[in-house]
């Protein structure tokens, strides 16, 4: 056989080879069927950030800017994709409310009178809940005063801060006292995926109490749509698990860096899907961010760095390495691929990268305001700093 007769067997059998490789892979994995299922849903449950379009074809577009070598990793995490339409996450939230009237109904704690709702990140999440409380025999509608007008751990303390002028209003005074003297604060959040938000803000909520409060301390129950047992270990260094409601709770089997991953039937897969992540890790954040103006998402990864997490932020914020998309956002706890760059931004890539990294399928809203948890904890420095004299003039007018 000549030499080009024997480059041209070679050719073939490397060719037949890879494409028997494929057929194994599209198999084992049941690549179509994961593809088919998720375009089905996303036609039912748009993602709020999409620009549209089939999901098999905006996979096929995504994986052309993908090197070869890390082709079946992003398909496999691309079928792998753990997609929560807002219809079913309305469930937790019943879920909770169902929660919330039993623990109140055994300790005779009165709804809504004797709560009050707190909301991590987005206050929005609080209506949700009194909606769905209406039918597991919630009393009354969100029309009080107090939880209209104090919607976050955030506003809480700038009530404080209202009431430490010398003179402060008899009527700021008194909603302040009603608010200490509820029996039940919640703490609802959308997602506690790493815990670090729900605990921070459980934690200012126990404090709060700690300074304040002058007989009995309001009972604090974190409330979450959807928590992985990891943040539910965080939240638990702060309140008790008895005082942990959630809606839905994914173990580690849903991580792709846990050792006790299960979302693909093979072993390789799985490695070839760290390998794809760990690759996209280090072309985007490798070395330096390229994001500017006001959706920089740099103080995000100097936080997570800051925390111990990974510095090519390759599993997402804290490791997490969740394949969970929401319908109304993709959450950072989620690895890159999936939604990096942010919505509605222009990365400049520089001047030596190789190549122009793909349009995510699942673009994220980087809606968190930015430098809000440092005014937080600066108001909450100035309550511990003004105890005594809190204290005391709070309850002399109580």
């Amino acid at each position: 056989m000549s030499a080009r007769a024997e480059r041209v067997q070679e050719e073939w059998e490397r060719r037949l080879s890879d494409l028997k490789s494929s057929v194994e892979f599209y198999n084992s994995e049941s690549i179509t069927v994961r593809i088919h299922f998720l375009s089905k849903l996303m036609e039912k449950a748009q993602y709020r950030h999409s620009t549209g379009g089939r999901y098999w074809d905006r996979v096929q577009t995504y994986l052309k800017g993908i090197p070869a070598e890390h082709r079946h990793g992003a398909l496999a995490l691309l079928g792998g994709v753990l997609y929560l339409p807002v219809n079913l996450m309305l469930e937790t939230v019943d879920t909770i409310a169902a929660d919330v009237e039993g623990i109140c109904a055994q300790e005779s704690i009165d709804l809504p009178e004797a709560a009050h709702v707190f909301a991590v990140d987005h206050p929005g999440l609080i209506e949700q809940l009194y909606e769905r409380g209406a039918r597991h025999g919630w009393t009354g509608r969100m029309d009080q005063l107090l939880q209209r007008d104090i919607r976050t751990v955030r506003d809480l303390l700038q009530m404080v801060a209202g009431v430490r002028i010398d003179s402060p209003p008899a009527k700021e005074v008194r909603n302040l006292v009603g608010l200490l003297r509820k029996k039940l604060w919640i703490l609802l959040t959308d997602n506690a995926l790493s815990g670090t938000s729900a605990k921070s803000d459980a934690a200012r909520l126990q404090r709060i109490a700690d300074l304040l409060c002058e007989d009995g301390k309001p009972r604090i129950l974190v409330a979450a749509h959807l928590a992985t047992e990891r943040a539910l270990c965080e939240i638990e260094r702060v309140v008790s698990r008895e005082n942990v409601v959630v809606g839905l709770t994914l173990g580690s089997e849903f991580s792709v860096n846990s050792s006790e991953c299960a979302l693909f039937s093979q072993e390789g897969t799985l490695r070839a899907v760290r390998r794809f992540c760990e690759w996209y890790g280090e072309e985007c954040f490798g070395s330096t961010l390229f994001y500017e103006g006001p959706d920089d998402f740099g103080p995000t990864l100097d936080a997570h760095r800051s925390l111990g997490g990974r510095g090519d932020f390759a599993y997402g914020w804290l490791d997490c390495g969740l394949t969970v998309v929401r319908e109304e956002n993709a959450p950072t706890n989620s690895v890159p691929p999936l939604w990096y760059p942010l919505a509605g931004s222009s990365p400049t890539w520089p001047s030596d990268s190789k190549r122009k990294m793909p349009q995510p399928l699942f673009p994220r809203n980087h809606s968190r305001p930015t430098g809000a948890k440092v005014e937080t904890d600066s108001m909450l420095d100035r309550t511990v700093e003004d105890t005594a004299r809190l204290r005391g003039m709070i309850w002399r007018s109580a």
